[in-house]
Parts: C-alpha cells; sequence; structure tokens
C-alpha cells in the first residue's frame, strides 16, 4: 500500500481504506462474542432450541445439542440471520436494543481498543490527528437487515445519505469502518466522492435537502479485515441489500484527539474512552497535577541520575 497516495484519497476524496488492518484472529473474537451475546439473549427468552431447529433441521438432536459451543461453530451469517430473526419476532426487543447489547459485551471485552490499536490502524491514523486518542464509548454497531427482515421490522440504522456532523461530531474527528458479519460484500456503504469539501449540507428529518446537479457515488465493497476511514463531513449511506444477502453486523467507530479544540459540538454529551497517550501527556501524567506540586509522585532522594527510582 502507497502510504502517500492513501493520505491523497483521504485529503481529496474524504475517505482511505486500509485493506487487511484487521487479523483473522480479532475478527473472529469479535464474531465469537457477538454470538455469545446472542446467545445469551436467546436462553433468557427460551428461544435455543428453535435456533437450534432453524439450523440444524436435519440432524437428530443429541445431549449436549444446545451448548454455545456448537452455536460458534456455525457459519456466522447463518447464525446471525436466524439469531436476529428469532429476538426481532418473539421478543420487543428492536435491532437497536440488539446491538447495544452486542456493543456493550464488546467494551467488556476490548474490542473496540483492540481493533483500534492494531499497528495497521494506529500508524495510519496518528499522522492525521495525532496521538492523544479516544474512541466515542457510548457509540453503536450497526446492523443492515436482510430483505426478508426489512419487510416485517424497522430497519432503523438503515441510513440515507448523511454526514457525521449531523449527529454532532467535530470536524477535527475521525470515522472508523470496518463489516463483522455479512454473507458477501454487496451492500455495504455508497459515498460521495470530495463531498467533504462542501461544508454543512443542508438537511431535514436526516436527510439532504440539497445537493450539487451532478457528483460521483462510490460504492464499497470491503473484505473482512479492511477498514475504512472518512471524514464525519463526507456524506455516505447504507447501499441497498441484494435479494438473498443476510443480514449485515459492522463496526464504526468515532475518534478523536481530545488536545484539539474543536467548534461548537455535542461530542462532550458522550463518553469516550482514551487508547492513546502522547509523550508530552505522558509526562503531565508523571506530575501528578496541574499545579506541579514539587516531588509529589517521585522520592528525589531515591532518583538515579538517568531518572530511574531504586
Amino acid at each position: 500500500m502507497n502510504w502517500g497516495k492513501t493520505i491523497e484519497c483521504f485529503v481529496h476524496k474524504g475517505y482511505m481504506i486500509l485493506p487487511g488492518a484487521i487479523s483473522e484472529i480479532l475478527l473472529d473474537e469479535a464474531r465469537k462474542v457477538t454470538v455469545c451475546c446472542l446467545y445469551d439473549l436467546l436462553k433468557e427468552y427460551n428461544l435455543v432450541g428453535k435456533l437450534y431447529t432453524l439450523l440444524f433441521s436435519n440432524k437428530i438432536r443429541s445431549v449436549g445439542d444446545n451448548s454455545l459451543e456448537m452455536f460458534i461453530k456455525c457459519e456466522a451469517p447463518l447464525f446471525f440471520e436466524h439469531a436476529l430473526s428469532l429476538l426481532l419476532d418473539e421478543t420487543e426487543m428492536s435491532t437497536f436494543d440488539i446491538q447495544s447489547k452486542i456493543w456493550k459485551n464488546f467494551l467488556f471485552n476490548d474490542i473496540q481498543k483492540k481493533f483500534l490499536l492494531t499497528n495497521s490502524v494506529v500508524n495510519k491514523i496518528m499522522p492525521i490527528i495525532g496521538t492523544d486518542l479516544q474512541f466515542q464509548s457510548s457509540g453503536s454497531l450497526t446492523i443492515s437487515l436482510s430483505k426478508a427482515q426489512s419487510v416485517k421490522h424497522n430497519n432503523y440504522l438503515f441510513k440515507k445519505y448523511h454526514q457525521e456532523l449531523w449527529s454532532g461530531n467535530s470536524i477535527s474527528s475521525l470515522q472508523f469502518w470496518t463489516p463483522l458479519i455479512e454473507s458477501n460484500h454487496d451492500g455495504q456503504l455508497v459515498v460521495i466522492d470530495c463531498s467533504h469539501t462542501w461544508g454543512l449540507v443542508p438537511n431535514e428529518n436526516r436527510k439532504p435537502v440539497a445537493l450539487p446537479h451532478k457528483y460521483e457515488e462510490t460504492k464499497l465493497k470491503l473484505s473482512f479485515g479492511d477498514v475504512l476511514i472518512f471524514h464525519p463531513l463526507l456524506l455516505h449511506k447504507s447501499a441497498p441489500m441484494p435479494e438473498r444477502n443476510y443480514s449485515r453486523l459492522s463496526m464504526p467507530l468515532t475518534i478523536r484527539n481530545w488536545r484539539i479544540k474543536s467548534q461548537v459540538n455535542f461530542e462532550e454529551r458522550h463518553s469516550w474512552d482514551t487508547y492513546s497517550y502522547s509523550p508530552l501527556t505522558s509526562v503531565e501524567m508523571k506530575l501528578g497535577n496541574s499545579y506541579l506540586s514539587p516531588f509529589r509522585l517521585v522520592d528525589v532522594e531515591m532518583m538515579q541520575p538517568d531518572g530511574r527510582v531504586v
């Protein structure tokens, strides 16, 4: 990957793609956490047996067939589609409720941090935004329902063209997006190239009310492990799901440098989790407080010339 061209693409088009940035090991961990979370929800509503029937209709059931390990070994898109279908059809949970449960399990297992701290991601983000980094821990995952599910249920997380600025994000932040579970790479995102240079697009009811007569759309097809990094002013939307696709789970994240004082926005109404400190911030942390109390944390009598304390 030519890093210069990648940065040029971000500046010119408003986005860049980091191919293979997330390892298969990390992706598998995220999928396992997802399966465990959905299994617990199904178990809570006594729906595990029904899920087994949907997934293994031709298999003679034996003792232990409803175990978590059996479902972990299933194809993730097939499991996700049927688990989602049962929870939406037979409980009062919405797609937002379901993703919220998975998101909280991701936070507990540090999935977001692990994705952001992979070398291929952090080394590409830091030259753009710096090293004092936080991600929005009050964020959410995105579930795009299959055609079969969207007929029956509100596909709330399926979005029309929008800018993340509309949600209160600062223009000093970055957006991260990567697919987690899907049956193929169709039906991901559509972006309008260079729209990040248009400023705030007039909008109403969560959709634009004015666009230029001519603009260039790009339908993205990221492979598993690829990461999209884009500007919060870039217009983007959910791509239509093909007829036979299963429902898709993806992870968007908002990243900011908390040292950058941005324009008025609603970022401070959200929760943030710090995952990277600059050397300057690391020194400030050693000082202990803004009053610079002398020798607050260090016994100078025990300090060596090289700064070590014995």
